[in-house]
């Protein structure tokens, strides 16, 4: 599995030097909105999370109830066809 993932990442690397070769004028224009964009998006979150009031850490929730544990076991089920061979 982990070498799937490893040609799937190469493949898309391989794949975005191509497009970034091929990039028109209209694409680069549309590449600098996009990070104008991420930075201006970032500055807002600095500022947000700068604001009194406003805590890095979530606020504690109620902690979920542990199971109690059976000893029963489970209900005998129904077999399938291809189980039954």
């Amino acid at each position: 599995m982990r070498r799937v993932h490893e040609i799937t990442a190469v493949i898309l690397a391989l794949s975005g030097l191509c497009s970034a070769q091929n990039a028109g004028s209209g694409e680069q224009e549309t590449i600098r909105l996009l990070a104008q964009q991420v930075k201006e998006l970032q500055e807002k979150v600095v500022a947000l999370e700068a604001r009194p009031g406003n805590s890095a850490t979530p606020s504690p929730e109620i902690a979920p109830q542990p199971r109690a544990e059976t000893t029963e076991a489970a209900p005998p089920r129904d077999l399938l066809p291809h189980e039954l061979e």
